[in-house]
């Protein structure tokens, strides 16, 4: 029964079907409170609703049923002294005021104009409905016949109606009220009444081929209204009259009782379609047959409940005769009750006792995925056997959080998903539909959390860029900790104890999903919405992801394609894995419909089927400790020389403006464009300082002054773009800062300067507002200089890392998203370009150095009898004869040593910077071409 709790107050009628109405009746003789047809079985009755299929309901239409027809009540309004006219308001029972537009051309629809009407005619032959527009224009009601139809103006004659009683009708219990529950109050007050002040539900109940109704106290279950055999003494009384009403249990004839009271505890219930009054009458009750003491009672059928005057006192009873006066019974909703923690997260435990005649199986269970399923524990972190309770004006509605896009009548408590009021049966124990009880545990944590992906793990963008984990084996055996996975040398994944250090790391790539928002529009989020109670806004997500090694680009997968066997890292697309979270925090790792789990044979991470019964593997997801970072100082000319000992270093090439590493005097590289400017782009992380590597080299004097130097990027905004049509970001190959070859973007320097106190503006020949960059974390021209295994101190083995926004869909309001991509700087034929693998990144040394001489001359100031000039490969030194000389690369690599046997000494050198030092006198650097 999908109805509301209320009251019943007493004023009777008694039915199954409809019964035919009286005569016609005058308007005058319509009193308050009475509703009534108008209309004939010609043209039909009088309605409002949306005729010839318009979306409004305010048609004024006429239609055959009189069951669905509305009914209406006539008061008196204006009266014309004049002519004497009595004109009327006519409303229905749904509170409409039957309006017209004071218009000739008025349209069959309620509108502001004429709402009081002269009703003319005679009960014998109907009553024309007309209200006036303008002098000598009057206005009639009439049954229209097409959409565009207006109604009549001085019609002859007026189409007349009746005013008819439209009956009674007998009612099913549902039908007795709006409400699920409610109170039986008579009319006029009786006395030994149980229905006063009680609250009762109705059911319907088949007895011998008959419907009846029960009328059960809503807060004692299994006892019923109806006529006991207990007697009021009532002077003169015969058969049932003075029996006496009471609630109780239903019971046989047995050693206690000398009869049964199953058929004393069935009412029809027979409504007065004019004045929603009701009569009750019960299928049997006693009547006392003194005289035979071994059988008490007598039955009589069909007993009507009236009220005998006993001295002052009306005391209800029943008769079948005349005895006693006519009761009437009408219902008023009753006060439903509160949920005392409002809306939220609920779990619902089944209070029923029974089913039926037997006992409840699920009795103490909680409700689960659906209302028909069963758990016998919940959890706050487990989304099956979680309901979302919504409240509107003191109305509940309840659906399962499993519902996500899904039919909601199959999620919803009683198939309902309309507000409805609620009635305490005890503490925390209500009911909706008078029959299931149900205890509301409140998941304080839960609704309060407002936690979209509970139950899953959601990686933040900030855990997607910046963290890697190791996956760690929850173990079932106390004190066995520390079981991490990692890739043997087959690359297949297994279980072994050791640190995070040993174990293999991973990051995570959120997949993108089409989501649609609340106006329609499809966009892009790295979640997809499929749970949560939907249909009342609550909404629950869940993301996939794949496990891409730390440092490379191969993902975690089946170790043969398109079979779920094994788990390994290769070179081809990886799968999609859900994290489902348990109580602990531990993680179930799911994919498709398989889920990782633990080979205790072989040690090794192989999938099972979610529907195999083995034992289910948790994993604890572990950061990787954060790697470290070099502080290089204070700001100063520093030379980036390649680990390798090859006497390379980073440059800039003075055409195409590429980072590259090169030797000194290699092509056109001069040895001012290897002492770079290092200065401090951002500390507000101790950990992991930020610097900017500038070169001076190229720019004009007017630029130098106005603070451009030449900054090296990483131009991955420049080469990724969003295309507008698919939404996707893909690489244009035809940008200058893509690597073909390699699918690398290209490192670069590009011409900019510092802004303010910490940001980079771009020069470009239309500069916008995005070519101001303000978020360090995510500068293209922010480096940080990571540590390695082989760093000996903070200036060698050092590997350059840079973090830029990536694009990772369209949000909600249909907005581009961005995650955190961190790559570092890798060597391709001396090309630079960026790699998001750390295991290809190349190292470099760090050092101060020098500003660079401009000639291949001496370059050292004052007097001297040694001379040092620089040829192709060679180094000429004049008047050196008999000392020692060291000739070394701008590294610091000794690339010749040798005694000088003359004044006029050759020697041969690579090409590049070379510092000369003669035995006695000060180094000399000079550029060998």
């Amino acid at each position: 029964m999908n109805k509301k709790f209320s009251t019943l107050l007493a004023g009777a009628l008694l039915v199954t079907a409809f019964s035919a109405g009286a005569a016609n009746v005058a308007p005058n003789d319509v009193k308050a409170g009475e509703y009534y047809l108008i209309g004939n079985t010609t043209d039909g009755y009088l309605t409002i609703g949306n005729n010839y299929n318009q979306t409004a309901k305010d048609s004024i239409m006429f239609i055959n049923a009189q069951a669905d027809a509305d009914l209406w009540n006539l008061t008196k309004a204006g009266y014309d002294e004049a002519t004497g006219v009595q004109r009327y308001t006519i409303k229905n029972k749904n509170g409409v005021v039957l309006s017209v537009a004071k218009s000739d051309k008025a349209p069959f629809s309620i509108r502001g104009g004429i709402s009081e009407f002269e009703v003319a005619g005679t009960t014998a032959t109907g009553y024309s409905i007309s209200g006036a527009v303008a002098a000598g224009k009057v206005l009639s009601l009439k049954k229209a016949t097409s959409l565009t139809e207006t109604l009549p103006i001085n019609a002859s004659p007026m189409a007349t109606y009746n005013i008819e009683d439209p009956g009674t009708k007998t009612l099913v219990a549902e039908e007795i009220s709006d409400f699920s529950v409610f109170t039986l109050v008579a009319d006029p007050t009786v006395t030994k009444n149980p229905f006063d002040g009680v609250v009762v539900r109705a059911k319907d109940v088949t007895s011998a081929g008959q419907a009846w109704i029960q009328f059960e106290v809503a807060d004692k279950k299994d006892f019923f209204i109806g006529v006991d055999t207990t007697f009021t003494t009532i002077h003169n009384q015969q058969n049932v009259f003075g029996a006496i009403l009471k609630a109780d249990s239903t019971y046989a004839v047995n050693e206690k009782h000398t009869v049964g009271n199953a058929d004393f505890q069935l009412f029809k219930v027979v409504k007065d379609l004019k004045t929603d009054k009701m009569t009750l009458t019960v299928k049997s009750a006693p009547v006392k047959t003194r005289a035979n003491t071994s059988t008490p009672f007598s039955i009589q059928n069909n007993a009507v409940l009236k009220y005998a005057k006993i001295d002052n006192l009306n005391v209800l009873t029943v008769s079948v005769d005349t005895q006693g006066s006519a009761l009437a019974f009408t219902q008023t909703p009753g006060t439903p009750a509160s949920l005392p923690n409002g809306a939220g997260v609920y779990f619902l435990k089944n209070k029923n006792t029974q089913t039926g005649s037997v006992a409840n199986p699920n009795y103490d269970k909680y409700y689960g995925i659906t209302p028909s399923s069963f758990l016998a524990s919940v959890s706050n972190y487990v989304r099956e056997g979680q309901y979302y309770v919504a409240e509107e004006n003191g109305k509940y509605t309840v659906v399962s959080r499993m519902q996500g896009n899904n039919a909601a009548a199959i999620y919803a408590l009683d198939g309902v998903t309309s507000p409805r009021e609620i009635y305490k049966v005890s503490d925390n124990v209500f009911t909706f539909n008078g029959t299931d009880t149900i205890e509301f545990v409140y998941a304080k944590e839960v609704t309060e959390a407002k936690d979209r992906f509970l139950g899953y793990k959601y990686f933040s963008q900030e855990e997607i860029a910046n963290e890697a984990f190791g996956l760690n084996l929850v173990s079932n055996t106390p004190g066995v900790d520390n079981l991490y996975a990692y890739a043997k040398n087959d690359s297949l994944i297994a279980i072994q104890s050791t640190e995070i250090e040993n174990a293999t790391l991973f990051k995570v790539k959120a997949n993108l999903y089409n989501n649609v928002n609340s106006d329609g529009v499809t966009y892009q989020a790295p979640y997809y919405n499929n749970a949560g109670a939907q249909i009342l806004g609550d909404t629950l997500s869940t993301a996939s992801y794949q496990i891409v090694e730390q440092y490379g680009d191969r993902k975690l997968t089946n170790d043969v394609n398109n079979a779920f066997t094994k788990l390994k890292y290769v070179d081809r697309n990886g799968l999609w894995f859900t994290f489902k979270a348990d109580a602990k925090g531990d993680y179930m790792m799911t994919a498709n419909n398989y889920r990782m789990s633990f080979n205790v044979n072989t040690s090794e991470l192989e999938f099972l089927s979610l529907l195999d019964t083995k034992v289910v593997n948790y994993f604890e997801l572990v950061k990787a400790p954060a790697p470290d970072y070099a502080n290089l100082g204070a700001p100063g000319h520093k030379i980036l020389s390649s680990s390798e000992g090859d006497g390379k270093a980073l440059s800039m090439n003075p055409a195409s403006l590429f980072a590259e590493i090169k030797l000194a005097g290699q092509e056109n590289y001069i040895d001012s464009l290897f002492g770079l400017w290092i200065d401090t782009a951002c500390v507000e992380d101790i950990a992991k300082p930020l610097y900017y590597v500038t070169t001076g080299n190229g720019l004009s004097e007017a630029d130098l002054e106005a603070g451009y130097k030449y900054f090296l990027v990483n131009p991955y905004d420049s080469v990724y773009t969003v295309d507008a049509t698919t939404g996707y970001e893909n690489p244009n190959s035809n940008s200058l800062y893509w690597n073909d070859s390699e699918f690398k973007v290209k490192a670069a320097f590009v011409k900019a300067k510092v802004y303010g106190a910490d940001s980079l503006t771009i020069a470009r020949e239309n500069p916008t507002a995005v070519d101001t960059l303000k978020n360090m974390s995510v500068n293209p021209a922010a480096m940080a200089f990571m540590t390695t295994a082989e760093t000996t101190d903070e200036s060698t083995n050092l590997i350059i890392e840079n973090t830029v926004n990536a694009y990772n869909g369209l949000g909600a309001g249909n907005e581009q998203l961005y995650i955190k991509q961190t790559s570092f700087l890798k060597v391709i034929n001396n090309v630079l370009v960026w790699t998001n693998r750390k295991d290809e990144a190349h190292m470099f040394n760090v050092a101060a150095t020098e500003l660079h001489p401009t000639s291949n001359d001496s370059v050292e100031e004052g007097a001297s009898a040694i001379s040092v000039i620089a040829n192709d490969g060679t180094v000429t030194i004049q008047g050196a004869a008999g000392k020692s000389v060291v000739i070394s690369n701008i590294l610091g690599k000794v690339v010749a040593e040798t005694v000088l046997s003359s004044d006029n000494a050759t020697i041969a050198v690579p090409a590049g910077i070379v510092a000369v030092a003669v035995e006695g006198e000060a180094a000399v650097k000079v550029v060998v071409k």
